[in-house]
């Protein structure tokens, strides 16, 4: 948008006039503050309210430690039977938690203690042990800590912390020059100008842009004209005058509105993975694992959910419509229905828990304004019983890729979707029950993952399951993570300049 001479009859060349951007400076100093305040307030809150949670949880299970132990030991301790209930306390000791386990007598005398007095912040529950007779003969007094507890909270607050920085900082560089190249450039331009018309060199901008300040420049342009010929000179300066100001409140609200849409994107962004189990979660679970989650946008309809059951490990994939915040709703209804499924479902069966998606799912999206609404999902379901070293899985359209002895098997899934309305119900799922042994690996992956496209060539192609599995073959000695990331690699490398068109997610796992 060079600023172009029209007839120029001044003797004196147009001087420069340089405006600072700040501009910028006062948009970001009026909007960075609050921002950062108020993600600050919601972000601690939301920690806090994380660790509270965590410390009630804490209470419930030593509570619940407590007055099974001390049933436990109300036969020993009635029989004065000290190897039995002594070993009983001893047990304690294997709860990561445990600091001080006490057995008094029903005098409050100590008959027994196993572990160190608290040093640091600890929980202590007392239960009274009540013999065969129904006689309170002691009491129990276990003490738990709380230090882990509040050292996760410290480094969660640091991460998030962090993050935000990082976030915010991206932010700022973002709105700097963006103003600066789309606002501020343009309207020293405009200056420069006007500087040019007051020494009676009458210059013409020619901007050819359809914004506000496109039509600024044309109004521009029209007033050197009006200038020249001495018609209507101080109404055009007067509309000119008006035209800027309007469109630097224009701008204003523009950029307010794009960065509140920009900040509630990021924010959803950042509650979609705190739903996504964390890594700090798979290794307390699993013996090795790893997560991919690359939606098309800021947040998808790709998620992942474990959860935990009477001493079983679920974990749950699924493929909902669409991608970007359509898509991510439809993950929260999916979440939704598969909590609800878990405390319905007497039968912990795969096939059962997506029978269950399915029928929920489908009440949900046929209420209200969501009547008619086609809609649904493709899911896997995963069932880890340590106790029996067992793998039980069921699909709709997400297949398990199993590793083991050098080879990477496909365990089909049965074919269909849950949740639509134009779809019947899956008449039957098949689920399949799987041998954990040593060194096997599981994979879970979306369609995203093999409908990559791109490859060598001049037609695209997808990247397809074969090649997955052929892949993960190669990769079999690696760790899952560096497994991850490899193929995370491949598949940027398969699309080339091909862009991402899909939300897509994989998970690898080992069990003890």
């Amino acid at each position: 948008m060079a600023v172009t001479a029209s007839e120029p009859t001044a003797s004196k060349p147009v001087g420069r006039h340089r405006w600072r951007p700040r501009l910028a400076a006062r948009i970001l100093l009026r909007t960075v503050p609050v921002i950062f305040l108020i993600v600050l307030l919601t972000q601690g809150g939301l920690r806090w309210r994380d660790y509270q949670d965590q410390v009630r949880q804490l209470e419930t299970r030593t509570e619940m430690i407590a007055e099974l132990t001390a049933e436990a030991l109300a036969r020993p301790l009635w029989m004065l039977d000290r190897s039995i209930y002594a070993a009983q306390v001893k047990a304690l000791e294997q709860d990561p938690a445990f600091l001080l386990g006490r057995i008094l007598d029903a005098s409050g005398r100590e008959v027994l203690a196993i572990g160190a007095p608290p040093q640091q912040r600890a929980l202590t529950i007392s239960r009274d042990i009540i013999s065969p007779q129904g006689e309170v003969i002691g009491s129990l007094e276990l003490t738990m800590s709380r230090e882990e507890l509040r050292r996760a909270f410290n480094r969660e607050i640091l991460l998030t912390g962090l993050a935000f920085v990082i976030l915010l900082a991206g932010f700022t560089l973002s709105v700097h020059y963006a103003v600066r190249d789309l606002v501020i450039r343009p309207l020293e331009q405009m200056l420069q100008a006007m500087a040019g018309v007051e020494r009676k060199n009458w210059l013409h901008l020619g901007w050819e842009r359809s914004d506000e300040l496109g039509r600024a420049g044309r109004a521009f342009d029209k007033m050197v004209e009006g200038l020249r010929s001495g018609d209507e000179a101080k109404r055009l300066l007067a509309a000119l005058e008006q035209t800027q100001k309007a469109l630097v409140e224009k701008n204003q609200e523009i950029e307010a509105a794009h960065q509140q849409l920009t900040e509630n994107l990021a924010y959803a962004s950042r509650i979609q993975m705190a739903l996504m189990p964390s890594a700090e979660d798979m290794e307390r679970h699993f013996a090795e694992a790893a997560l991919l989650w690359r939606p098309l946008q800021a947040v998808g309809g790709d998620h992942c959910w474990l959860l935990e059951q009477d001493g079983r490990y679920i974990l749950f994939m699924a493929d909902c419509t669409g991608h970007g915040v359509p898509g991510a709703f439809m993950t929260l209804i999916a979440a939704a229905a598969l909590d609800e499924a878990v405390r319905q479902t007497e039968e912990m069966r795969p096939s059962a828990l997506l029978h269950a998606v399915d029928r929920l799912v489908r009440q949900h999206l046929s209420k209200g304004a969501n009547a008619g609404a086609d809609d649904g999902l493709d899911a896997a379901c995963c069932i880890y019983d340590p106790d029996h070293r067992q793998l039980h899985y069921a699909g709709a359209n997400i297949p398990l890729l199993v590793q083991h002895g050098g080879q990477v098997e496909m365990i089909r899934a049965t074919r269909g979707s849950l949740g639509y309305q134009s779809l019947l119900p899956p008449a039957a799922i098949r689920d399949h029950t799987i041998p954990v042994l040593e060194g096997m690996c599981f994979y879970l992956f979306t369609d995203g993952v093999p409908e990559q496209v791109g490859g060598p060539g001049v037609r695209p192609r997808l990247f397809g399951r074969q090649r997955l599995r052929a892949f993960l073959q190669e990769q079999r000695h690696r760790p899952l993570k560096d497994q991850a990331q490899a193929l995370e690699a491949a598949l940027a490398d398969w699309r080339g300049e091909q862009a991402q068109r899909d939300d897509y997610a994989f998970l690898a796992f080992r069990a003890y």
